[in-house]
C-alpha cells in the first residue's frame, strides 16, 4: 500500500512488521438430520452448528492513506441453526422454504476505530504516544458486519401442461434481518430488515428445445446496502478525541427492481 511504501523509505523493518498478520484457524462442527417422507415428496433438513475462529483475518479501509489495513480478530464465535423444506403435494406444484438463525460475536478483539470516532463513541484504547489520541476500540461481544440473526425464504413452482409444452410460474420471497455493513461497525451504517420478492413466468417447449419467459427480480424495489467505505478527504478527523468528525460513506447497493425477457434454445 501507499502507507507501507512511504514507511519503508524511513523504516523498512517497521513497515514489514506493520504489514504482517497471522494465519487464521477454526474449530467446531455441525450436526443435522435429513429426511424424506411420503415417497420422497417431502424433504426436511435441519442443521445446528458451532464454530470458533481464532486470528480471523479482516481488512479495514483507511481513508487517510487510501489503503486497506489487515488485522487479526482475537476470536469470532458463530453458532446457530438452519432448516429447509421441499414439498411436492401434487405433480404440478412444488413448495419450498428455509430459515436460518445465526448468533455471531467477536471475542477478545481490540481493533481500529472508525475514522472520526470520538471517545464518547467508544474509541478509548491504545493511545498514540505522539498525539495522545486513542486509535482502537473494543469489539468484544459485538456482532460482526453483514451477519443478520435471522434470514429465510419461501416460494413455489407451479407447472401447467399446455399444447406444445408447459407453462411454469415461480415465485419466491426472502427475508433478511438487520445488520451493520461496515467493517468498523459505524452506528450510522445499519441496513434494516427487509423483504425481497422475485417471480417468473416461462413457456417451455416440448423436449425443452426452447423457452421464453418474463423474469422479475426484487419486485419490491428494495434498495439494500451490502458494504461501504469511508470517502477519502471528506472528514474522518479527530479520531480518538472529544471532537471527532466522521467521513462520508461510499455505499454499495444491490440492484433495484429488474424485469426482463429471457429466451433460450437447446441444440
Amino acid at each position: 500500500s501507499q502507507a507501507l511504501t512511504l514507511a519503508a523509505q524511513f523504516n523498512p523493518q517497521g513497515a514489514l512488521d506493520a504489514g504482517r498478520f497471522g494465519s487464521e484457524t477454526a474449530r467446531g462442527g455441525e450436526v443435522g438430520a435429513r429426511t424424506r417422507l411420503f415417497g420422497g415428496n417431502l424433504a426436511l433438513n435441519a442443521t445446528a452448528f458451532y464454530y470458533e475462529y481464532k486470528d480471523l483475518q479482516v481488512q479495514v479501509f483507511d481513508p487517510q492513506t487510501v489503503s486497506l489495513v489487515a488485522d487479526n480478530v482475537g476470536k469470532l464465535r458463530t453458532q446457530g441453526v438452519e432448516a429447509d423444506v421441499n414439498w411436492r403435494p401434487t405433480d404440478q406444484l412444488a413448495l419450498r422454504g428455509a430459515i436460518a438463525y445465526t448468533d455471531a460475536k467477536y471475542r477478545d478483539y481490540i481493533g481500529a476505530c472508525y475514522q472520526g470516532q470520538t471517545i464518547a463513541q467508544g474509541c478509548t484504547l491504545n493511545a498514540d504516544p505522539s498525539t495522545g489520541a486513542f486509535t482502537s476500540q473494543n469489539y468484544g461481544g459485538r456482532t460482526p458486519p453483514k451477519a443478520p440473526k435471522w434470514a429465510g425464504r419461501a416460494g413455489f413452482t407451479f407447472t401447467q401442461p399446455v399444447a406444445g409444452g408447459e407453462v411454469v410460474l415461480t415465485s419466491d420471497a426472502s427475508y433478511t434481518g438487520r445488520y451493520n455493513f461496515t467493517d468498523t461497525l459505524r452506528p450510522d451504517a445499519v441496513q434494516h430488515s427487509f423483504w425481497k420478492f422475485d417471480a417468473a413466468l416461462r413457456f417451455n417447449a416440448e423436449n425443452d428445445r426452447w423457452h421464453i419467459g418474463v423474469v422479475g427480480r426484487n419486485l419490491s424495489n428494495k434498495l439494500v446496502a451490502t458494504s461501504a467505505n469511508d470517502i477519502p478527504f471528506t472528514g474522518g478527523t479527530g479520531t480518538g478525541t472529544n471532537t471527532g468528525f466522521v467521513a462520508d460513506l461510499s455505499t454499495f447497493i444491490e440492484n433495484p427492481r429488474e424485469v426482463f425477457v429471457e429466451v433460450g434454445f437447446r441444440f
